[in-house]
């Protein structure tokens, strides 16, 4: 699991569950289907490579350093995010795992940010098949003050996963959620809107 940013006001922050919740995506879409080679997606936004940096991923701990500092003074938060910040953390939270013995769910991982939905791509090992492709396209947003996070497609090779299975991962994330939400207790999400290539969010500390 995905380590966690804690500020003096705040418990674990969202855009940390959304990452770990990434990494859930991906161990649950491996155990749904058949795989083979991915057909050219129709989307050309997601043939184009999300930058990945150390720098980028240290904005995105930035950020929410920053985030945490105001809102201890107004209680309120708004930030937003772009594809190489988001991409670039989840590659470093991967790199940290692997140095620390557990093996990275996917390879080669890529979120993008278009059509007001968040995209995950990346190469998985299905069995005995090595670098099977992968695209997960995820709902995010708040609903009730809390995360939502909705699976809509999986596709794993040449084929999409049913929509039955599908259904059933977007349950099991749903049910992670809840502890999650839990823990994150003190934030109310006002909500989380997707645009081209970023994501913002925005919420009130209750504490």
């Amino acid at each position: 699991m995905l380590h966690w940013v804690r500020f003096s006001r705040a418990k674990p922050m969202y855009p940390y569950t959304l990452s770990w919740a990434v990494l859930v995506l991906v161990a649950l879409a491996c155990t749904c289907g058949p795989a083979g080679r991915l057909l050219p997606t129709p989307n050309p936004r997601l043939q184009t490579p999300v930058p990945v940096s150390g720098s980028a991923a240290e904005r995105f701990v930035d950020k929410w350093k920053k985030t945490g500092r105001q809102g201890a003074a107004s209680k309120q938060f708004d930030v937003t995010f772009t594809e190489s910040e988001l991409t670039s953390f989840v590659v470093s939270e991967l790199e940290r795992q692997a140095q620390a013995g557990s093996p990275a769910p996917i390879a080669n991982p890529q979120i993008h940010l278009t059509g007001e939905q968040m995209w995950v791509t990346g190469q998985v090992t299905f069995g005995e098949l090595q670098d099977v492709s992968v695209q997960i396209a995820l709902d995010i947003g708040a609903r009730n003050g809390q995360l939502s996070i909705s699976v809509t497609k999986i596709s794993l090779g040449v084929l999409p996963v049913p929509q039955a299975l599908v259904e059933q991962v977007s349950q099991q994330v749903s049910e992670q959620l809840v502890a999650i939400n839990q823990e994150t207790s003190n934030v109310t999400l006002t909500s989380v809107v997707i645009r081209e290539g970023e994501m913002q969010v925005t919420g009130t500390f209750n504490k």
